[in-house]
């Protein structure tokens, strides 16, 4: 049973016109992968680490060298926190 060529021309237009439709709907849904926990802390050390900043510059037009060890520490910490989320984010691929 051999297909004519109009019948031929009209299944390839049924193709054509399904692949259309599938590239248009059947398209991945992106989502993101890194987890809340991971985005939280990230967002705390970027905090700590600036607030840790503004008090580093604080304490040299203060005088206030306790305001500076704390800043230091803030700096420090929020860093870490920060690199910490990253490599958290990473490890566990969320």
């Amino acid at each position: 049973m051999s297909l004519t060529e109009e019948e031929k021309k009209k299944i390839e237009e049924e193709e054509r016109v399904r692949a259309e439709a599938r590239s248009k709907y059947d398209k991945p849904t992106i989502i993101e992968a890194t987890g809340k926990k991971w985005k939280k802390m990230s967002a705390i050390g970027i905090v700590a680490t600036i607030i840790g900043f503004l008090f580093i510059i604080g304490s040299f037009t203060n005088n206030s060298p306790g305001a500076g060890v704390f800043g230091s520490i803030l700096f420090v910490v929020g860093g870490c926190m920060y690199i910490w989320s990253k490599l958290g984010a990473w490890w566990y691929h969320r």
